[in-house]
């Protein structure tokens, strides 16, 4: 995922230019996730969940987020769990 760009830049762009950035879908549902941590940050995971479909009108299933959020944290390094809150998410300052 590109470091200079976010889910603001992206948002509402047509197709035809988000093919020319090169931005995949799975880039961009990590920017939607990291973007609605930092405006509702601390979030739970089912917050999240009401939020992602709140935005997108897509169900996400709890496995398939918390696959993303784990690699979002541990690989990426983008956000990470609340100590002493299980399933609470913040971005990684």
């Amino acid at each position: 995922m590109s470091e200079c760009l976010t889910y603001k830049d992206i948002d509402g762009l047509p197709d035809e230019l988000l093919a020319q950035l090169n931005i995949s879908e799975s880039d961009r549902k990590d920017m939607l996730l990291v973007d609605l941590i930092e405006k509702h940050q601390p979030i739970s995971l089912n917050h999240l969940l009401i939020k992602i479909w709140k935005k997108t009108g897509k169900i996400e299933t709890k496995t398939k987020l918390m696959a993303r959020l784990y690699r979002l944290s541990v690989n990426k390094k983008m956000i990470r769990s609340v100590d002493g809150r299980k399933g609470v998410y913040e971005v990684k300052s």
